[in-house]
C-alpha cells in the first residue's frame, strides 16, 4: 500500500513512524513545505521516499494523509483533487472539521474522503519529536463526508485501530462545537481574563500572584496554529463562549445572592466529573 503524508510535523511524522513500526508492507512518501523537515524525515527513515511537491507526493497513492494547518488543508484539497487516482482515500488530521468536510465534499466522485482529528499532541512540534506511541489509547475523531462509503468507513476504522487509537465517528459540526468547549476555549479564556483585568488600573498587577499566573499562562504564548482554529470554527467557538458566559452570569447571580450552598453543589458536581475523567491517571502518576 502506498501512503502519501503531506506535512511532516509532530502528527504527520508520528503517523509515519507508527505505520513503519506496525506495517512493513506500507510504502510512505512524505512531503513538507519545509525542505529541511522532508530531508530530516528521509534521513531518519521516517519515510521511504521524499517528494518535492504535493503533486509529486500523491502520484499513484492509495491513501493521502493531510497533516498541515486547517487553512492549508483546504487549499491542498482543491489543488490535488483532480490529480488523485480513482479509489484514493483522503484523510486529514486537522483540528477543526466542518470546513474541511465541506471542502472534501467537492472532491471528484472517484475518490473517497474522511475528516479526522487525533485527540493528542505535545507542546514540542516537528519531525524530531515524532513518536510511534503518540496515538496509543487516544480518541481519533472521524467525520464522514459525501465521499465516505461503508467500505471506506471500515478501512479507516481499521487504520486508526492499527495506530493504537480509538476511532470515534461523529458529525463534523458536532465535533467542532464539542472540541471548542474542551479544547479551543482553553486558549481564549486566559486572554479574556487578562483583558478584563487590564480594564482596571495598574494597581491590579501588584496583586497578581501565582494563581493568576497559572490561570493565564497560555496567554503568554503566540497564537501560532490557533489562528487557523479560530478562523475555521467560528460557529462552534461562538456557541461555547456564550454557553460559558451564561454559566458565569449564573455564578455571578449566586454570589450576589450569597447562595454559597448552590456554589458548593456546583463545585462538588464539577469535582466528581473531573475525578471521573482524570482521577485515575493522576493517581497512577503519583504511584509511578
Amino acid at each position: 500500500m502506498k501512503i502519501s503524508i503531506i506535512g511532516l510535523g509532530l502528527i504527520g511524522a508520528s503517523l509515519a513512524t507508527c505505520l513503519k513500526a506496525s506495517n512493513a508492507e506500507v510504502t510512505l512518501i512524505g512531503y513538507d513545505q519545509s525542505e529541511q523537515a522532508t530531508i530530516s524525515a528521509l534521513a531518519k527513515g521516517t519515510i521511504d521516499q521524499a517528494a518535492t511537491t504535493a503533486e509529486e507526493a500523491i502520484a499513484d497513492a492509495d491513501m493521502v494523509i493531510l497533516a498541515v494547518f486547517v487553512e492549508a488543508i483546504k487549499h491542498i484539497l482543491a489543488e490535488i483533487g483532480p490529480m488523485l487516482k480513482p479509489g484514493t482515500i483522503v484523510l486529514d488530521v486537522g483540528s477543526t472539521k466542518a470546513q474541511i468536510v465541506e471542502a472534501m465534499n467537492l472532491l471528484p466522485d472517484t475518490v473517497q474522503a474522511v475528516g479526522g482529528h487525533p485527540m493528542t499532541g505535545r507542546l514540542t512540534q516537528g519531525v524530531d519529536t515524532a513518536s510511534a506511541n503518540l496515538f496509543q489509547g487516544r480518541i481519533f475523531a472521524l467525520c464522514p463526508t459525501r465521499h465516505t462509503t461503508v467500505d471506506t468507513k471500515n478501512i479507516i476504522t481499521g487504520f486508526v485501530e492499527s495506530l493504537g487509537a480509538q476511532p470515534l465517528w461523529l458529525d463534523a459540526y458536532k465535533h467542532d462545537e464539542y472540541v471548542a468547549m474542551v479544547s479551543h476555549l482553553s486558549r481564549l479564556l486566559p486572554i479574556a481574563v487578562i483583558t478584563a483585568a487590564d480594564q482596571k488600573d495598574d494597581l491590579i498587577w501588584k496583586l497578581a500572584a501565582g494563581s493568576f499566573r497559572e490561570t493565564t499562562r497560555l496567554a503568554s504564548e503566540p497564537l501560532g496554529f490557533w489562528r487557523d482554529v479560530f478562523a475555521t470554527n467560528p460557529a462552534g467557538i461562538a456557541t461555547t463562549l456564550r454557553d460559558v458566559a451564561a454559566q458565569l452570569e449564573h455564578f455571578a447571580q449566586l454570589v450576589e445572592a450569597n447562595d454559597i450552598d448552590s456554589i458548593a453543589d456546583h463545585s462538588q458536581q464539577a469535582e466528581q466529573i473531573w475525578q471521573r475523567l482524570y482521577g485515575a491517571s493522576q493517581r497512577g502518576e503519583k504511584n509511578a
